[in-house]
């Protein structure tokens, strides 16, 4: 309830600020100019750079979302409404057969965000984990639109996965991917709880790095977890690549030092060695290249 009423509150903030800044754009222009707002669309689709963060989750993307929103000139998104959960699951499963529909999903869910934002002048950055599967249709949608893949190292993702509850209760699970291939799919229910985990992690960064192959290579950056929450030039180069203004060292340090959205749930649960080896041995392609 607590969180519901900090989301509609924020709501209300952002129209708030919505139509005193459109009402400023609109004064600055010509007050009988309707030719900025019939072209708008098509400059968001065509000219906008906007950029959406692509990851597992659990790897610090509440804690990149306030470093992003201590510049000025950048809005960062952490759960942006709606925070498409069970869609995103959906979407892995149907990618390939559904793009048109998917992008329209795309149009329909982010674009007056988008636009809200940007008439305040400010660059859109969204780092919810759940947009990871909407990529292509993003890209499609956005011409300009630029991504931040943002990797944890497979250890802790699921020493953090399995204290959140991962693969272990249908309410938690609707937004986690489960297998599509046939052969992954008849494995499925005889793996283990760590299994399943490392399994998400080595397959939504797979997709991630296959994405990626489609980009031009100023369209994307590639950020580590730990440089995330240890090195304030890691601050500095996302901001950078996201065109805001850094911050002084003071600022971003003080960022850093918290730990958000840290772990509370099951922290009895912990991995054991031969938990920690199986890890490195089913990631070992992508480990050794992260």
């Amino acid at each position: 309830m607590a969180g519901l009423k900090k989301n509609i509150n924020e709501l209300i903030q952002l129209n708030k600020e919505f139509y005193l800044q459109k009402k400023e754009l609109r004064k600055s222009l010509n007050v009988h100019d309707e030719l900025f707002f019939k072209n708008l669309p098509n400059k968001i689709f065509n000219d906008a750079e906007i950029i959406f963060v692509l990851s597992t989750g659990r790897c610090g993307t509440e804690l990149l979302t306030k470093i992003l929103n201590s510049s000025s000139g950048i809005q960062a998104y952490h759960n942006p409404p709606p925070e498409l959960i069970y869609p995103s699951r959906i979407v892995y499963q149907k990618n390939q057969d559904a793009f048109e529909e998917i992008k329209m999903g795309v149009f329909m869910s982010r674009y007056d965000i988008v636009e809200k934002t940007y008439l305040r002048g400010k660059k859109y950055v969204e780092t919810n984990c759940k947009i990871t599967f909407f990529a292509p249709q993003i890209k499609s949608l956005f011409k300009k639109a630029k991504f931040i893949h943002l990797i944890r190292e497979p250890v802790g993702f699921v020493n953090s996965a399995i204290r959140r509850g991962y693969y272990q209760s249908e309410s938690a699970d609707r937004g986690h991917i489960f297998p599509k291939d046939r052969v992954m799919k008849e494995k499925w229910h005889k793996m283990s709880l760590v299994e399943k985990i490392t399994w998400n992690w080595l397959e939504t960064n797979n997709y991630i790095e296959s994405f990626k192959k489609t980009l031009d290579e100023e369209d994307y950056i590639t950020i580590y977890s730990s440089d995330l929450f240890s090195k304030i030039e890691t601050s500095k180069k996302i901001i950078n690549f996201c065109k805001g203004q850094i911050p002084n060292d003071k600022k971003l340090s003080k960022i850093i030092k918290v730990k958000y959205n840290k772990s509370r749930k099951n922290k009895k649960k912990k991995l054991l060695d031969q938990d920690k080896i199986l890890i490195k041995k089913l990631t070992s392609g992508l480990y050794e290249i992260y």
